[in-house]
């Protein structure tokens, strides 16, 4: 058996669902509209103790204290709606709108699926982003008298990450 090297346009990207948006919502212009993301990096905690001279690190378990943002840039669609719909949703998170100890856990993105391909295109591994909330949304660049695409950023942050094997 051999064994490829992983190209890093190899992966789709999914959304379930964008808060607050009450109309009828084409989750593609997210899943088709994603640029480039960052998977974050593993940080794990330890405190050290000295046995005979010697430094000995353990593991700290702190679960989901630590976990690092991930950043997706996206193409911005035509109409801007995959920007407005996260500004919106940004705003009202911001300004406590329709925002309850009840309902918080419904004002996040309930999964960011990032799926990973092999070279024939093929589903291998699934990274999921669980409860996410969009803790910034990056400035929109216009500039007058070019025909660039425009991007910007949104950065989650997420309950828990997990792997699963397709």
């Amino acid at each position: 058996m051999s064994i490829n090297i992983f190209h890093s346009s190899k992966w789709k990207f999914k959304f379930s669902n964008v808060p607050t948006v009450t109309e009828n919502l084409d989750l593609n212009i997210y899943d088709n509209y994603v640029k480039k993301l960052t998977i974050p990096s593993v940080n794990i905690d330890t405190i050290e103790s000295v046995y005979k001279g010697n430094a000995i690190h353990h593991p700290l378990q702190r679960a989901n204290l630590d976990l690092d943002p991930i950043s997706i840039e996206f193409t911005a669609d035509e109409d801007l709606q995959n920007y407005f719909y996260l500004f919106d949703w940004a705003q009202k998170l911001k300004y406590g709108q329709n925002t309850t100890a009840e309902n918080i856990r419904d004002l996040s993105i309930g999964y960011i699926h990032v799926i990973l391909l092999d070279n024939e295109k093929r589903e291998k591994r699934r990274l999921s982003f669980s409860h996410a909330i969009c803790k910034s949304l990056s400035s929109l660049s216009l500039d007058m008298g070019s025909d660039e695409e425009v991007t910007f950023t949104a950065t989650f942050v997420y309950q828990e990450i997990s792997t699963a094997t397709l």
